[in-house]
């Protein structure tokens, strides 16, 4: 049996294509619109007791792992290795070829830093608990504890002695400074570390799988002159373009109504699942993408736009409504 044969052994086809696809049972089949071009018809099929996908429209087909290399942009062995890892599969140590290494150890670091962002999270939901100032303002813009729980919203404290309590917590979690400042959580001063995020709400933001990968501080204190907003530099695992706030609590819901709603920030799609509409997602303060909307078409079949009334909103709106219609939404 070869690493290959191993994954698919252990892996269904249909469990994994319906995170990215909204399947409905046809006969034998499972059929939804294809995740790799526009298309107003569904033509994407999955066959469960095969194992196996094919798209009629482009031509598309393979086994689970094609199908994941495809979607996700990378080889068939990341691909492999991505799914051990979403699927918690052991592999045996006869399969770890030098180039299976490779791809493990690139697995390994991807999955090390998303462990050090939930670790981060963690940490500062934990503070947020301890801080009245910001427990209340979070209550004055109508933010309850089910949506801060919801959201793991959090707080980073600031000065030197926060920072050095936050280096010694995440030690016990197995990181270390260089870890914090390779993921850009921390910055090296002059004789002191410091961390943009100090002193400022932290919103933890989450890819479609729900792996906590960057974050969004927001400012709170009235004489804070900083920008508003901060959001995690982009990195490897990091990419506004390519990441929507919200969507892996909401693909469910935009699944099951056909439609999402895209707002312009975190705090407004927290506001929206506060009022029950769960199917609500949004950009990272910046313009929605075509990429954006390349992962909305898997879930949905319409979009609702939700922005300011002003006119940059509108021209974003204009703006959003072309690029739309190029995907078929």
């Amino acid at each position: 049996m070869s690493l290959f044969s191993f994954i698919k052994s252990n892996i269904s086809i249909a469990d994994v294509v319906n995170e990215y696809v909204t399947l409905k049972k046809t006969g034998i089949y499972l059929k939804g619109s294809c995740p790799f071009h526009s298309e107003k018809t569904a033509s994407f099929t999955v066959s469960p007791h095969r194992e196996i996908f094919y798209c009629f429209g482009c031509q598309a087909g393979g086994d689970v792992i094609s199908f994941i290399s495809k979607v996700e942009n990378c080889s068939q062995l990341e691909a492999a290795q991505h799914l051990a890892d979403r699927y918690n599969l052991d592999i045996p140590e006869e399969f770890n070829a030098p180039s299976a290494k490779q791809a493990h150890t690139n697995a390994d670091a991807k999955k090390r830093y998303f462990e050090l962002c939930k670790a981060v999270a963690s940490w500062c939901r934990d503070n947020l608990s301890k801080s009245h100032q910001a427990k209340s303002y979070l209550a004055d813009r109508g933010f309850g504890d089910a949506s801060a729980t919801r959201y793991t919203i959090g707080y980073f404290p600031g000065g030197p002695g926060a920072v050095k309590n936050f280096i010694h917590a995440m030690s016990k979690s197995g990181f270390l400074a260089s870890d914090l400042l390779d993921a850009h959580i921390l910055s090296e001063g002059r004789s002191i570390m410091y961390s943009p995020f100090e002193e400022r709400i932290i919103f933890p933001i989450k890819d479609h799988l729900g792996r906590y990968c960057g974050f969004g501080g927001r400012i709170f204190r009235s004489h804070d002159e900083r920008a508003k907003y901060y959001n995690s530099r982009e990195n490897a695992y990091f990419t506004k373009g390519a990441i929507l706030f919200g969507l892996d609590q909401a693909k469910k819901e935009i699944q099951g109504k056909g439609f999402a709603v895209l707002v312009e920030g975190y705090t407004d799609c927290i506001a929206m699942a506060q009022q029950g509409i769960l199917n609500c997602v949004a950009t990272l303060g910046t313009a929605c993408t075509d990429e954006h909307l390349k992962i909305l078409g898997r879930y949905a079949r319409e979009l609702y736009v939700l922005y300011d009334g002003d006119k940059a909103g509108q021209k974003a709106i204009l703006r959003l409504t072309e690029i739309a219609w190029n995907a078929n939404l």
